[in-house]
């Protein structure tokens, strides 16, 4: 049954009992699970890589690890196509998915730092997040035109009594 695997692929035809495709044999070892899970595992280690690549920035070193894993990762996925693996070959495959478990830095070092909410003028009006962006940059270039000291057609600062 596709969804649960098989025993035995021999009814497929003559000559067909030797899966020679990785991805095949995960299917028929286990069913749909099993290769949906399969596929996972390698879209996940690809994830990991992609993540290497991005902290290695300014290192040379890391930038060459960092290729070289990704690189063996494709020529795994590559081989699985004409080639199963069995026995003791099945461990560079592991060990390839440990060294980029390993490798790769937690999703939290990618992520941005937030900057503090502060109050004040550095702090964005209620009336532009509530308008959106192109009414928080017309009250920010009002702020920088005319100060709060000084507001426009007014010589007197905040607070003093007018001029009679």
């Amino acid at each position: 049954m596709w969804l649960l695997g098989t025993k035995s692929t021999a009814h497929w035809g003559f000559g067909l009992f030797d899966v020679t495709n990785q991805y095949v044999l995960e299917g028929v070892r286990g069913g749909l699970l099993t290769l949906v899970l399969f596929v996972a595992i390698v879209v996940t280690a690809y994830a990991y890589a992609g993540r290497l690549v991005r902290v290695a920035e300014g290192s040379r070193a890391r930038l060459a690890q960092a290729w070289a894993v990704g690189t063996t990762l494709f020529v795994h996925c590559t081989i699985f196509i004409a080639v199963s693996y069995f026995g003791q070959i099945i461990m560079l495959w592991y060990l390839l998915l440990a060294a980029i478990a390993g490798l790769a830095p937690p999703a939290t070092a990618l992520a941005p730092a937030r900057r503090p909410v502060t109050r004040g003028r550095s702090a964005p009006r209620r009336s532009a997040l509530r308008h959106g962006p192109a009414v928080a940059w017309t009250h920010a270039a009002r702020r920088a035109r005319f100060p709060r000291s000084a507001p426009p057609g007014n010589s007197r600062r905040p607070g003093e009594a007018p001029d009679f």
